[in-house]
């Protein structure tokens, strides 16, 4: 289910908290104290929210054990890694995304303002549904600060990009689409 992240972000503090119950419901019920998270939006908003819940995202197991047997790179293609706002103070997410790039094969670039000085792609808090026009500035802002195509572990700041005409992937598309550059 979804962790409600849209409603919390736009202020439908009801619907989150109805949305994010019945994940925190669900796991309770299965017995389970650890969340295993791709999207790093979630990621944050269970930290935020849940700090009783022991976190992890899929990108710390997979640097962890290892990727699964032919996923390597067929060039020594050069990425720009994009972390995403939500992930500005989580390096263990931050390391194990470069470890999976570079386990694959690609050579990484990091820009100026990565890390604990990312900059937000310009999708964060729902801004395109306000202000179009100021996230088409932002996001290009972001897209122009390297020439190296980009690499995300965000669905949305993938998105972002792509809707600038900034070549970039998600992580995950690396991993598990092998045909990505056809």
């Amino acid at each position: 289910g979804c962790c409600g992240a849209p409603s919390h972000d736009i202020g439908v503090h009801p619907r989150f908290q109805d949305m994010f119950g019945k994940v925190t419901s669900e796991m309770e019920k299965a017995g389970a104290s650890e969340l295993l998270l791709a999207c790093p939006h979630c990621y944050h908003i269970f930290k935020e929210n849940a700090p009783y819940i022991q976190l992890r995202s899929v990108y710390e197991v997979m640097a962890e054990h290892g990727l699964p047997e032919g996923v390597k790179a067929q060039n020594d293609k050069i990425f720009a890694i994009h972390d995403s706002c939500k992930t500005r103070y989580e390096s263990k997410i931050q390391d194990s995304v470069r470890t999976i790039a570079k386990e694959m094969g690609y050579k990484i670039e990091d820009v100026e303002f990565s890390r604990d000085k990312t900059r937000c792609c310009g999708m964060g808090g729902m801004a395109a549904y306000v202000d179009f026009k100021l996230v088409n500035k932002v996001t290009n802002r972001r897209a122009q600060e390297t020439s190296f195509d980009m690499i995300s572990y965000c669905a949305a700041c993938r998105d972002a990009f792509a809707l600038v005409g900034k070549p970039s992937l998600h992580l995950l598309e690396l991993v598990f689409n092998p045909m990505w550059e056809e």
